[in-house]
Formats: structure tokens, sequence, C-alpha cells
């Protein structure tokens, strides 16, 4: 059963509001009528923002899921792309992202809310990359 929301500090919060940043790559997929990707990120934004909400372990499998499909999607998007600055922008920035992704064992709510800020602008470099 899941637990009634409590007050919480607020670096948790910042790692949930964090994902409400993939808003941004979820409107740009839709202005391009990339329903597809839309519904990828649309899906492991939803998963993400429950899982950092409850912090519940079952919860927290199905946001790697989607976090490795929205990684799939992707690669998938940029393997498409003809923009030699699109496509190493996004590498150097999952290259950082992944950085932060592994230094979130020691301060997760602070380096998990930048992995997520990251990949915002991964994923939206992805779509760009995808369009051009």
């Amino acid at each position: 059963m899941v637990q009634a929301l409590k007050i919480w500090p607020i670096a948790r919060v910042y790692t949930t509001l964090s994902t409400l940043s993939f808003l941004i790559p979820v409107v740009t997929a839709l202005q391009y009528k990339l329903y597809a990707a839309a519904l990828v990120i649309a899906l492991a934004t939803a998963l993400s923002t429950l899982y950092h909400l409850y912090d519940e372990q079952n919860y927290q499998k199905i946001d790697k899921a989607g976090a490795r499909l929205l990684i799939l999607t992707n690669f998938y998007m940029l393997g498409h792309t003809t923009s030699f600055p699109i496509f190493t922008a996004a590498m150097v920035l999952a290259l950082l992202a992944w950085y932060y992704y592994e230094r979130s064992i020691g301060e997760y709510h602070i380096n998990h809310s930048i992995w997520h800020l990251l990949s915002t602008a991964i994923t939206t470099l992805c779509i760009y990359g995808y369009i051009s």
C-alpha cells in the first residue's frame, strides 16, 4: 500500500520537480508530430515522477525500465541525425549525465536532479537531430 505523501526534505522536492522538465521534449516531439517519441518521453516522465513521489521499491523498477526505454529511443533518434554539432552536443551531455548518475549514490537527490535536467537536454537535442 502506498503511504500518504509526507513533508519532504527540500532536496527530494528538487528530484521530483526536475522530472517535470521532460515536458519540454514532450511538447517539442508533439510539435514535430513525433507521436511515438512523445509517448515514450511522457511514459518515462510519468513513471519517474511516480517513483520520486512515493519512493517505493516497486516503482523504482518501472522507473528504470522507463528510463532505459527513453535512452534507447534517444539513441535511435540520434542515430538518424545528419547534424554533427547536435550529435556531438548530445554525446557530451550524455557523458556528463552518466557522471552525475554515477555520483548519485552520495548526494542522491541533488545529483539525480542534475541527471534529469541533463537528460531533458539530451532528449531535446535528439529530437532536433532526428528532424534535421
